[in-house]
């Protein structure tokens, strides 16, 4: 029969001393973290909605090795029997606003407030990262990318995706296949624009030179932008 919904939620604070890298594996629950100025501490909860007699346990494993510290979601299967689906299921993070991060999620990632290294895999899911700054690797497979007021450097292996990335970039690396990248800048920016065996449009810079095929100076030219197909 159809049990109704029941809510679960487990939740947990650990000391942020000494720990430098947080890795968040979390397959089938879409993940949230911020960034918070005065925390000393890594709060975690999460939120599962399911239909079953028995709530579905969502307790994450953590391990910690010298000053990394890895939250697992356990992985359920979706199914009608167990009653869990992943897209009811959620792990919101608070972390010390500097932090250095790496996220692996297929049902969706949300960064806000992080200044440090960020790593974050997405397969299918959304990612939005927001008002963050230090260094953003990014994978994503068939998802919708937003990245809004970083300050840094990027680099992103998009496929199957759509990026809009929009931020002060001290140097981009990107490569797109089977998808689109779309990069919005300050109008003041000097940078030398490579593009590999892909098509690039700028728009809005009237005094960007183009140097050769495939490649263009803005401004002072000193930050690289290279973008690959």
């Amino acid at each position: 029969g159809v049990f109704p919904p029941f809510v679960g939620r487990y939740a947990e604070s650990i000391s942020a001393e000494g720990v430098k890298r947080i890795v968040v594996l979390s397959p089938n629950c879409q993940v949230r973290i911020r960034g918070l100025m005065e925390k000393k501490e890594i709060s975690f909860s999460v939120t599962s909605l399911t239909r079953t007699k028995e709530s579905v346990s969502l307790k994450p494993s953590i391990s910690k090795t010298d000053d990394q510290l890895t939250i697992t979601v356990p992985e359920i299967a979706e199914s009608d029997e167990s009653g869990f689906f992943p897209s009811n299921c959620t792990l919101d993070l608070a972390v010390p606003q500097k932090s250095n991060i790496k996220v692996n999620s297929k049902l969706g990632i949300r960064i806000q407030d992080i200044k440090g290294n960020l790593e974050l895999a997405g397969d299918g899911g959304p990612i939005d990262i927001r008002d963050s700054e230090g260094s953003l690797s990014l994978k994503s497979v068939e998802s919708l990318v937003r990245v809004v007021g970083f300050t840094g450097d990027l680099a992103v292996d998009a496929v199957d995706s759509e990026a809009y990335l929009d931020g002060d970039f001290n140097s981009i690396n990107a490569e797109s296949t089977d998808g689109s990248i779309v990069v919005t800048l300050p109008s003041n920016i000097g940078a030398e624009v490579i593009a590999n065996a892909v098509d690039v449009a700028l728009d809005g810079f009237p005094l960007a030179k183009k140097i050769s095929t495939g490649r263009w100076s803005i401004g002072d030219g000193k930050r690289k932008y290279v973008f690959a197909g």
